[in-house]
């Protein structure tokens, strides 16, 4: 066999490439079973990640809440402290971002009647795994907003 005519091996470059891209795939489709499974079985229809985050958003939503209604946040053109100012801007992106948060994750829930429950469940979990980035940066800014939260109400309580 020549070295210019197509043959049987590959360079080794190639290979690992396609080795590479194999063990990629085996890895994408057993997570995407895997959470597809779990997903089936579970309960209210969403995966245990996905409630854990829903409980932490609607956490924060409720403490904003309590924020809002305790202290006397500025209506739009009254005078106020920067630090009251701080506040309400802070608590008003935490409530912003975990009603983000609580759309997607409730986007991602399967209904318990659902008659196609099978077939619904392997959709969201695709969806679920495509949305993974997305989530998580909703949560670190969640987070991120939430320690922010935390500093100015420590400020506020003179």
């Amino acid at each position: 066999m020549s070295p210019l005519s197509p043959g049987i091996l590959l360079d080794p470059l190639t290979a690992l490439s396609a080795a590479g891209n194999i063990v990629q795939f085996t890895d994408f489709c057993i997570r995407f079973l895997k959470e597809g499974r779990h997903l089936y079985l579970s309960a209210d229809g969403s995966l245990q990640h996905n409630r854990e985050f829903e409980l932490i958003a609607g956490d924060l939503k409720r403490l904003v809440d309590r924020v809002r209604k305790s202290t006397t946040l500025p209506v739009t053109g009254s005078s106020s402290t920067t630090e009251e100012s701080s506040l309400a801007d802070v608590a008003k992106e935490c409530g912003r971002l975990a009603d983000i948060l609580l759309g997607i994750l409730y986007s991602l829930k399967i209904q318990p009647e659902d008659r196609q429950r099978k077939w619904h469940t392997f959709q969201q979990a695709l969806k679920s795994m495509r949305g993974e980035k997305e989530i998580n940066n909703i949560v670190q800014r969640l987070t991120n907003a939430r320690e922010q939260l935390d500093t100015n109400i420590l400020v506020n309580l003179k």
